[in-house]
């Protein structure tokens, strides 16, 4: 009776099992795993960098659409020039930041660049 038990749960319960149990060991110095994390966390940080310019150009964009401006200290046609020039500067550096906004940057990069040898490879 429990032979003919163990053919009945043989026949309905199918299982494989796969393994998958290989791994690389990566061995490396200190100093060039402190380098590796430190890259990885400026390349991080630079992704939100498109913040500080984008907020100037705004505010630069403000004072355009609502001053009208005035002789202090240098005539108004000169102020309005500075704007323009702080505009244009603030534009450029919101472009150049940008260019880091959108690359992908994830934990693979930080494998790779630890399993280079010194040659590069």
């Amino acid at each position: 009776m429990e032979e003919k038990s163990d053919q009945v749960f043989k026949d309905f319960i199918e299982l494989e099992i796969f393994a998958n149990l290989n791994q690389d060991v990566i061995v490396t110095t200190e100093d060039k795993l402190k380098l590796t994390l430190t890259n990885y966390y400026k390349k991080v940080g630079k992704k939100n960098d498109w913040l500080a310019p984008f907020g100037i150009l705004l505010t630069i964009l403000t004072i355009f659409l609502t001053s009208t401006f005035k002789e202090f200290i240098f005539p108004a046609h000169t102020w309005q020039a500075i704007f323009i020039l702080l505009f244009i500067i603030s534009i450029l550096w919101l472009i150049s930041s940008l260019r880091y906004a959108f690359k992908e940057t994830n934990i693979d990069d930080i494998i790779i660049e630890l399993k280079k040898n010194k040659k590069g490879k």
